[in-house]
């Protein structure tokens, strides 16, 4: 039994994979336009997750978002938002977010480091909030500032009007 325990100890720990619910996760996006919130989201978005809660360090999460499947509680900016001065979606239909190694707090916090790929430019990018599993059942909420101009995010009529700097937001709700 002792042997069994050692040997079992020094296995190394598999992430195991994990499958979004799509129908209870959300993916978007928060900026100031003209000082007032504009808020918005994706809904097209597919991810690989691999995570095991007794190694956290050994998970890692891919993300790759449609980017013309962009809403805005803006009706003007719905429509510029796919625009070559923007996300330019003819040229660049997909950003990608590849994180790995999530860091647990005490209290259900997290941090992942991670890089965001937009427009064709990687910048790093660092997911934190809350992770709590119960059971097979894994939640998250998380944000991330982001400055849209590293990634040429922006110009023409509206790029004075909106600010730099855009909050990202997730909720992901995954199960194994």
């Amino acid at each position: 039994m002792r042997l069994a325990v050692l040997f079992a100890l020094a296995l190394p720990s598999v992430a195991q994979a994990w499958t979004i619910d799509h129908g209870r996760s959300s993916l978007g996006f928060e900026v100031s336009v003209n000082g007032q919130p504009l808020t918005g989201g994706f809904e097209t978005w597919s991810g690989e997750i691999a995570f095991d809660p007794a190694a956290p360090g050994e998970g890692s999460v891919v993300i790759v978002i449609d980017m013309g499947s962009v809403t805005s509680s803006m009706a003007q900016a719905a429509q510029t938002l796919p625009a070559a001065e923007w996300f330019d979606v003819p040229g660049f239909p997909e950003a990608r977010f590849e994180g790995a190694g999530f860091i647990l707090g005490d209290d259900d916090s997290f941090m992942l480091p991670g890089t965001l790929t937009l427009k064709g430019v990687a910048v790093p990018l660092e997911l934190s909030g809350t992770l709590v599993v119960e059971g097979d059942t894994a939640m998250a909420e998380m944000t991330a500032p982001l400055d849209r101009r590293a990634h040429g995010v922006g110009g023409g009529a509206g790029d004075a009007t909106a600010g730099g700097e855009v909050t990202v937001t997730a909720r992901v709700v995954a199960t194994r």
